[in-house]
């Protein structure tokens, strides 16, 4: 067995593995379709194995090449911090940093330390991409971000899950003199709800609060995938919610909402800071992780 196994195709490995598809992964590498199966091929042979098997039209990865996946992708994730390793004393940090967070953590927890660092470290390229918790773990058992913050409890074998920041829920209504300012367990279930989608941390959470009470799921009137769409939906007065309280800081100072008492339902949540537990952090991720731990540590002081 050759073992000249080049980063190239490794990287073209990673696409083909992460897509299933080679034209598709080729046009995302900028390269021919014949130039990424060659890369597989050539990367097959020279491991004496089998990576993909086809599925319709799709390639799914064998047992092997999904062990090759983690190993393969920490490898690339070593090389691409080699100049910042090896830059010498007081060099410029450089490099790619891949996050994903949940909404409410991604817009309002973590956007102002992210563009801080990037102000103080202008060679370093951050990609946080904002999705539900759901979408959000699975990019990161896909390899394609190296680390998330999320709102939902995280069970997967394959991760590890650290407690990070707290937050809480609160019910909602548009903030009109009809507007009630306390919930009973008997009125809960009947009123309007404009809830998160299927696969968001806040709806979770909210759903699991509910169950504990021993009430009746909520009825959603409307359930849209995006928290500022709910917000408004509620100032218009089309129903009531339940939001992180996080996210209505500004519509509570402009009595826009107001908050609606719900206490026989436990709101407060653990939100959690998620990696692969194959995966190493490197120096760049180290140094972002510290900045933004110092920008909380300098908010609750």
């Amino acid at each position: 067995m050759s073992t000249h196994v080049t980063l190239r195709q490794l990287e073209i490995f990673l696409a083909v593995g992460r897509i299933g598809h080679v034209t598709k992964a080729a046009e995302a590498l900028h390269l021919s379709q014949s130039a990424a199966s060659m890369g597989v091929a050539q990367l097959e042979r020279q491991l004496d194995t089998s990576l993909f098997e086809r599925e319709g039209r799709s390639l799914k990865l064998t047992e092997r090449g999904r062990l090759l996946m983690a190993e393969a992708q920490d490898l690339l994730n070593r090389v691409q911090v080699l100049p910042e390793l090896l830059g010498g004393t007081g060099a410029a940090m450089r490099g790619t940093l891949r996050i994903a967070a949940s909404q409410t953590i991604g817009r309002y927890l973590l956007a102002a330390p992210l563009a801080a660092f990037a102000q103080a470290h202008p060679l370093v390229r951050i990609d946080c991409r904002i999705r539900n918790t759901e979408r959000v773990i699975d990019a990161l058992l896909m390899h394609e971000i190296d680390v998330a913050y999320v709102e939902g409890d995280v069970a997967d074998p394959l991760l590890n899950a650290q407690p990070w920041q707290r937050d809480e829920l609160v019910v909602v209504s548009a903030a009109t003199r009809t507007a009630p300012r306390r919930l009973t367990p008997r009125g809960f279930s009947h009123l309007p709800w404009l809830l998160r989608e299927a696969g968001s941390g806040t709806r979770a959470f909210f759903d699991y609060a509910v169950r504990t009470a021993g009430l009746v799921p909520a009825q959603a009137v409307q359930v849209l995938d995006d928290t500022e769409a709910i917000k408004q939906a509620v100032i218009a007065g089309h129903g009531f919610s339940c939001l992180p309280k996080l996210a209505i800081q500004a519509e509570l100072r402009q009595h826009s909402l107001v908050v609606v008492a719900a206490p026989f339902l436990k709101l407060a949540r653990q939100l959690w800071r998620v990696t692969r537990r194959d995966s190493r952090s490197g120096p760049l991720l180290r140094a972002l992780e510290g900045a933004v731990e110092r920008s909380f540590s300098t908010t609750d002081t």
